[in-house]
């Protein structure tokens, strides 16, 4: 009888342990979420209106580097991760490797801003003459006169294990180059706020970096540089990073930004991707003052808000 007993209570546990793991589905259970620096209020925003509609799902969202947040999904401790690049050529041999089920989703399109301080008057600056500034080929504001400043270059920006730091290495520089940062920060906004308060400071930040704290003291002290690009007629012009010109891609500092899960991991993790998406999760990114990737957009849809150059 006490075999039975305790036969039947071990199958009521295995059967409780069974229904507790089907706990989850695409609109319900808990979910941690890893975003590269500068997004996590934008997932936030998902985040929120997605518990709105789907009140059993719990979804918490953490800010680190590209770097750590890649590290953690690969190693089995995250579920989803938002990044400002897609993976490598070393992470994806990892992905390879070990067999995994990886699923990459393109939901948005960011670009890189070029900022300086507000005392620096330059309007403008080329491609070209930004590289020569990352590798130091070009040290001194007084090569370029119309800056008005006579100090060393200060070239400030994030290290290694962040996006930004790997989207101008390999979409600006050549292989035989390296940008030679003369200060290195944590994160974006120390980087903006950096700039705000060294007038010899010159760096680059993701547009939805400087979005989260346009309304500050530190994005009022800094100035964002027009782009000079030359056209196929051989005219130069330039570019604000204003969402229309991120859509055509007319701004050349543009990239893409990717989630990244494993369906067979997490079914929630699936389903907040879709939401992210999906039209609604869309229309989140075009509010937030970037560039929706999933979804048809008509430029005249598309506003200046994002950035505020001047």
């Amino acid at each position: 009888m006490f075999k039975k007993l305790l036969f039947i209570l071990l199958g009521s546990i295995m059967l409780l342990g069974c229904y507790q793991q089907k706990q989850e589905s695409p609109t319900k259970g808990h979910l941690t979420v890893y975003v590269s620096d500068g997004y996590l209020s934008l997932i936030q925003k998902e985040a929120l209106r997605f518990t709105e509609l789907y009140p059993e799902a719990e979804i918490e969202v953490m800010s680190t580097t590209t770097r750590e947040a890649i590290v953690f999904l690969l190693n089995d401790s995250a579920e989803l991760i938002l990044t400002d690049r897609a993976l490598n050529e070393e992470e994806n041999r990892i992905v390879s490797k070990e067999n995994l089920n990886l699923r990459q989703v393109n939901i948005l399109k960011d670009a890189l801003l070029i900022l300086v301080n507000r005392k620096n008057i330059m309007e403008s600056i080329s491609l070209e003459q930004l590289k020569q500034i990352l590798t130091g080929k070009k040290k001194e504001w007084q090569e370029f006169s119309e800056s008005q400043l006579s100090s060393p270059i200060q070239l400030v920006g994030c290290g290694r294990n962040s996006g930004i730091y790997e989207l101008v290495q390999n979409h600006l520089l050549d292989k035989n180059s390296e940008m030679m940062l003369d200060q290195i920060f944590s994160s974006q906004s120390e980087v903006i706020t950096h700039i705000a308060n060294d007038v010899s400071a010159i760096g680059l930040t993701s547009m939805a970096s400087y979005g989260v704290i346009r309304s500050t003291p530190d994005t009022a002290a800094v100035r964002i540089l027009k782009t000079e690009v030359v056209d196929s007629t051989n005219k130069v012009q330039t570019y604000y990073p204003y969402q229309a010109y991120i859509y055509t891609e007319e701004y050349p500092l543009h990239f893409p930004c990717y989630l990244y899960f494993m369906p067979d991991r997490s079914e929630l993790a699936a389903g907040f991707s879709a939401f992210i998406s999906s039209a609604v999760g869309q229309k989140i990114i075009l509010n937030y003052g970037l560039v929706p990737a999933t979804m048809p957009v008509r430029l005249v849809q598309l506003n200046n808000e994002g950035v505020n150059p001047k």
